[in-house]
């Protein structure tokens, strides 16, 4: 399948979003198995970083360089996909197909140079940024910080342009190639560390992060040019488009600067815990956020923005697409969790421990990873309400949702770190994911009200069925041996998983929870439910667009 083709509906003219259950779950499936690709060659760069370097003051280097730059990178993932899906796709409907791609080859342009900017300020920036960020760290691992801040800034001004490319994919039903872009930067990211590593030692990760966005700019580009939406970058942004994005990313860019401020108060926490406390949290943070927010948060997010962009003036379908998100999220977060929670220690001891990462930091990153998982479920369906602001380009309630996030971690974090250690900094973001769902949820509903005895009623039966499904994962696994080989720790993992899904899809059928109508609606009855039309009201007997359960 051609990366453009995922999600795109049949007949003639301007691509039309399919707003069905369908569709959405066939097109946030489709990015998912490349997102998962991306993860898992993410997790080769982690773990053979691990076994290289091990957890101490030459990784905590490494990982206190990218605080700023890879920041601003999720900032642009987030801000910019975001923002610029609902804006490109209101170009190409309104002003025609020529009209959008000039916008869209201005946009380009600008922020490229934009990029340009922001690194050469970076890199200025960065003899002081590291002895800021961690004052507590040893001063040589601050002075190895240092060139590695000043190189990874660069990779600021490649994301910019492939964010862009991606959001004009997006923006045009097209998903699939845009959700490989990790795996392209993280197979480059890989062979280089293997390659450069005995020469240039850890600033090797910085190299490979460098190049391996280099290889993702020409990636979108290559895959924008496949769809006929390649353009030539050009400055100069018409006054009232580059007014109205302003506007539109002022405070997504805020909120995301905002985001920075949390990520480097955790470290600066953590700097003042023993060495290899901030590569621990770092290696924590992005498993989780790898495993929730790209694989399969994120997958949901960019099938259901065009639709609700699409929709933005019909509140009837508004409604049944942010029911149908709400289920899947609940469906794959609470799940997840209680998996990750249970199997943190085999998956821990099989990805990482090897080299010169021990047993200790194993157990150490195991429990970090199983606080974090915690989060999963308010994150997931607190970027389903967040998606709602963002299709209707209102950018503030997003900021706000930012701010109290920002506030709690922080403040949490703050309480936390000394009593806790890196455990207290990690519990913080819950106790956050947990005040940001409740903004959300206030902020969305009072517009859409969604009815919340089906969704409650949904969640406890998916919860209960996680829980059961944890049960049988931690009795399997509580029963077999331990062993230090390849097989026995791929056992370890692969057969408590194994049995907790078998848990899972058994218990979902016994509380009637109709699991497959939610995730794979394209598989079953796929000639009954195909449509490429926005969502309406379902007829009579079919039970609405979103419902998961059984009357």
């Amino acid at each position: 399948m051609r990366g453009g083709d995922a999600g795109r509906p049949t007949g003639a003219g301007a691509p039309r979003p399919p707003g069905a259950r369908a569709a959405l779950a066939r097109s946030s499936a489709a990015i998912a198995v490349f997102a998962g690709l991306g993860v898992l060659s993410g997790f080769a760069v982690d773990a053979t970083m691990a076994a290289i370097f091990g957890a101490g003051g030459r990784t905590d280097a490494f990982f206190i360089a990218a605080t700023v730059p890879f920041a601003l990178a999720s900032l642009l993932l987030a801000a910019t996909n975001q923002v610029l899906v609902p804006l490109v796709n209101g170009w190409f409907r309104e002003r025609g197909e020529e009209e959008a791609r000039r916008a869209v080859s201005r946009l380009l342009g600008t922020g490229l140079a934009v990029g340009a900017g922001v690194a050469a300020v970076g890199a200025l920036l960065s003899p002081a940024l590291p002895w800021a960020i961690a004052a507590g760290a040893a001063p040589g691992t601050k002075r190895l910080a240092v060139g590695m801040t000043a190189l990874l800034f660069v990779t600021v001004i490649t994301r910019i342009g492939a964010e862009v490319l991606r959001a004009t994919l997006n923006a045009r039903f097209s998903f699939v190639a845009p959700a490989a872009m990790p795996l392209v930067e993280n197979l480059t990211v890989l062979v280089l560390l293997l390659a450069l590593h005995g020469r240039l030692g850890v600033a090797a990760v910085a190299v490979g992060y460098v190049l391996g966005g280099v290889a993702q700019l020409a990636f979108m580009a290559v895959a924008a040019a496949r769809r006929g939406l390649l353009v030539r970058p050009r400055l100069g942004l018409g006054r009232e488009d580059a007014r109205r994005i302003r506007r539109l990313v002022a405070l997504p860019l805020a909120g995301a600067g905002l985001t920075t401020v949390a990520r480097t108060a955790e470290r600066f926490f953590a700097s003042f815990l023993p060495p290899g406390s901030i590569t621990i949290l770092g290696y924590g943070w992005v498993v989780v956020n790898s495993i929730g927010g790209t694989v399969f948060f994120r997958s949901v997010v960019v099938a259901l923005l065009p639709r609700l962009s699409e929709a933005r003036d019909d509140e009837a379908a508004t409604r049944a697409i942010l029911r149908d998100g709400v289920l899947l999220m609940l469906t794959i977060s609470v799940p997840l969790l209680v998996g990750l929670v249970v199997l943190a220690e085999p998956l821990v001891t099989l990805a990482f421990q090897r080299g010169a990462f021990g047993p200790a930091e194993s157990v150490l990153l195991a429990r970090v990873i199983a606080v974090y998982a915690i989060q999963f479920p308010f994150d997931a369906v607190t970027r389903v309400y967040m998606s709602y602001w963002f299709a209707r380009l209102v950018t503030l309630v997003p900021f706000v949702n930012v701010v109290v996030m920002v506030v709690l971690d922080v403040a949490v974090a703050a309480a936390l770190f000394l009593p806790l250690g890196v455990i207290g900094i990690a519990l913080a973001y819950d106790v956050a994911a947990v005040g940001y769902l409740a903004h959300g949820a206030w902020s969305v509903h009072r517009r859409v009200p969604l009815p919340a005895r089906p969704l409650l009623g949904h969640g406890l039966k998916v919860t209960a069925a996680s829980l059961a499904s944890g049960a049988a994962m931690w009795a399997v696994l509580a029963g077999m041996p331990t062993g230090h080989g390849g097989i026995p720790r791929v056992l370890r993992a692969a057969v408590p998983g194994a049995a907790g899904l078998a848990v899972l899809v058994a218990a979902l059928a016994l509380l009637r929870v109709r699991i497959w109508s939610v995730l794979l609606p394209g598989m079953v009855r796929r000639g009954a439910r195909r449509t490429a039309a926005l969502p309406d009201e379902p007829p009579e007997g079919e039970g609405l667009p979103g419902s998961a359960t059984t009357p």
